[in-house]
């Protein structure tokens, strides 16, 4: 898995784990309603911890990466290129005035899904 903000929305997070598992549903594959069998909740319970540790290994990872370099950010990850626009700094530069303020959206960014209730 590559650098990227955390995801955990809920049911996303639930149905990916579920079809990565390879558990079988009693209701077939049908993920609207999830009756998982009393038999495969340990292992459901165990790929789900690996899968949450493995996304927020990738969102230390990726906020690491980017600490400090907005430029590497912008080139690497073109989606947030217009959201950078806001800090000031020089692409490939020296100069950066902001880099506290970046660094402190770069961690909200990476970490979104944790902290979306906390106050910007």
């Amino acid at each position: 898995m590559s650098e990227k903000p955390l995801d955990l929305e809920e049911r996303k997070l639930i149905e990916e784990i579920i079809l990565k598992s390879g558990i079988l549903l009693k209701n077939g594959n049908d993920l609207v309603d999830y009756e998982i069998p009393k038999s495969e909740i340990d292992k459901l319970i165990l790929y789900a911890i690996k899968e949450i540790k493995q996304r927020i290994k990738s969102a230390c990872e990726f906020w690491l990466k980017y600490k400090n370099r907005p430029d590497n950010l912008a080139e690497e990850q073109p989606q947030y290129k217009e959201e950078l626009s806001k800090f000031d700094y020089l692409y490939r530069g020296a100069l950066l005035t902001d880099l506290e303020r970046y660094n402190e959206w770069l961690f909200r960014l990476a970490f979104k899904s944790v902290l979306k209730n906390e106050r910007k």
